[in-house]
């Protein structure tokens, strides 16, 4: 037994120096970027909960600045909100691979363009960009202009009631809608269906496996199954969030087996675009069918409850922005077209400073392929550069007053901040692709919301911000209604 004993505090010795020497090393070639010095095996203290790994974050830029570095495990990770480190890697063509942090989400996204990497990437970016030319965004602004008439009638029974509700509940089950038919081609009526077991798998998922990103025992499968009580949620809702895919990728052979669709244009949907090429096998179309319901989901959801809030908060910006909608379609929404969307300026000021005051993505992340060096600092190969976007839309150099709401900050008459100060669709080589598609369906709906109700707060809400994969607001979005 005593032999045993010693063998096993030999190994425990070897590794923790070997973990010693590693740290040391990566420390001294970073060592003018600060941070806080890591437990032996374990790196930074995490939190076990998507509210504190946003306070986490804040404390971190009020503690250190811009730029610090810390371990999770012994993966180094770069934390950053300085727009100049996040420029020169957003923009790289050789730093595009995600970190770690993404492969928990792959039973979801399996390989997709979300996560996916090197060739495959970039064979699958080419092969689903013709799906969000501007002329197929067109051809999906009557879809947009559609779901959101029905979106306007149940909002009207709640202004009726003059009630509390979560526009969360209501906002959901429109961009599921939109996404469903738009790029892949199934009317789904989810607005008047109850049924939103998709909508709070979605919601459950992110925030499980982006508390296990950041865990250092729940990263590994084995542990996270034998031990985590959120496996089972975990596993249910990975099944539920499987149907839906499978459904709409079903309905679209059935479509091809009944001669129901005859001819693939350069320039169409993305199911049509994924399920006509020949060099893409069935479970490509099924991990970017998940991919593309995911982004074009949720994203979209977040930023129109999180403009729906904040807006109820200010009369001010709700009465410019009406006026201006008045003025450009004489309360008509029937005359609302791609072209006179793009032409109304406040409305696209206010969208801006939503996307900067309420970042939908808060961080994202690269691993370094070779040495960085910016400056008089070398990054080593291997580093994960956390970006945080959520933190960088509020440096005060870049945005002065940057906890206040304020459209004017986009006004082309004022000064502008420095390009990659804002990022709220990332940049560079690796960034959306669906960011022209988001912003006029989230203008659209907007317009025709604006246009029938006046959006009133809720006294007493809340607003407690977490990191679940997009940013996530813990009591919902309490507004109140009430028609024009």
């Amino acid at each position: 037994m005593g032999a045993l004993i010693g063998l096993i505090v030999v190994i425990v010795s070897i590794l923790f120096l070997d973990w010693c020497y590693k740290v040391y090393k990566r420390n001294k070639q970073l060592e003018k970027i600060p941070g806080p010095w890591p437990i032996p095996f374990f790196g930074y203290k995490l939190p076990t909960n998507v509210f504190d790994l946003m306070r986490m974050f804040d404390d971190l830029t009020k503690k250190y600045g811009k730029t610090c570095k810390l371990y999770i495990g012994e993966s180094l990770h770069v934390v950053t909100c300085d727009a100049n480190l996040i420029e020169q890697v957003m923009k790289s063509n050789v730093h595009i691979n995600k970190t770690k942090l993404y492969d928990i989400s792959k039973p979801w996204l399996k390989d997709g363009l979300i996560v996916s990497a090197g060739d495959k990437w970039r064979q699958r970016r080419k092969l689903c960009i013709p799906s969000f030319h501007f002329s197929v965004i067109k051809n999906f602004f009557k879809i947009f202009k559609r779901s959101s008439e029905t979106l306007i009638k149940r909002l009207g029974e709640q202004a009726d009631k003059y009630v509390e509700i979560d526009a969360r509940e209501f906002i959901s089950k429109f961009s599921f809608e939109v996404i469903a038919e738009s790029s892949f081609g199934i009317r789904m009526n989810v607005q008047n269906d109850e049924n939103q077991d998709y909508i709070k798998s979605v919601d459950k998922y992110t925030e499980i496996i982006f508390t296990r990103a950041f865990s250092v025992w729940k990263r590994f499968d084995i542990l996270f199954k034998l031990f985590s009580e959120d496996f089972k949620m975990h596993k249910s809702s990975l099944d539920i969030i499987d149907g839906v895919s499978k459904k709409i990728i079903q309905n679209k052979r059935d479509e091809y087996e009944n001669g129901n669709v005859t001819e693939i244009k350069k320039n169409t949907s993305l199911i049509d675009q994924l399920m006509h090429n020949a060099k893409l096998p069935d479970d490509g179309v099924y991990e970017e069918t998940n991919n593309f319901l995911f982004a074009g989901y949720d994203t979209t959801t977040t930023s129109l409850c999180f403009t729906l809030f904040e807006l109820s908060k200010r009369m001010d910006v709700q009465e410019k922005l009406y006026e201006e909608i008045k003025l450009t379609l004489n309360n008509d929404f029937s005359k609302l077209s791609h072209e006179n969307l793009n032409s109304m300026k406040y409305l696209d000021q206010v969208i801006k400073e939503m996307l900067r005051f309420r970042s939908p993505v808060p961080l994202i992340e690269r691993v370094l392929e070779e040495d960085f060096k910016l400056g008089d600092i070398i990054y080593p190969k291997g580093t994960a550069i956390t970006m945080l976007l959520y933190w960088l839309h509020r440096q005060e150099d870049y945005y002065p007053d940057p906890e206040k709401f304020d459209p004017e900050r986009f006004n082309a008459d004022n000064p502008q901040p420095p390009t990659f100060a804002y990022v709220p669709f990332s940049a560079g080589p690796r960034n959306c692709i669906g960011k022209n598609y988001a912003l006029t369906e989230i203008k659209t709906v907007i317009t025709r919301i604006i246009m029938e109700f006046i959006i009133e707060p809720v006294v007493g809400a809340k607003l407690e911000l977490g990191l679940a994969g997009l940013l996530y607001s813990k009591y919902g979005f309490p507004i109140k209604i009430k028609k024009r």
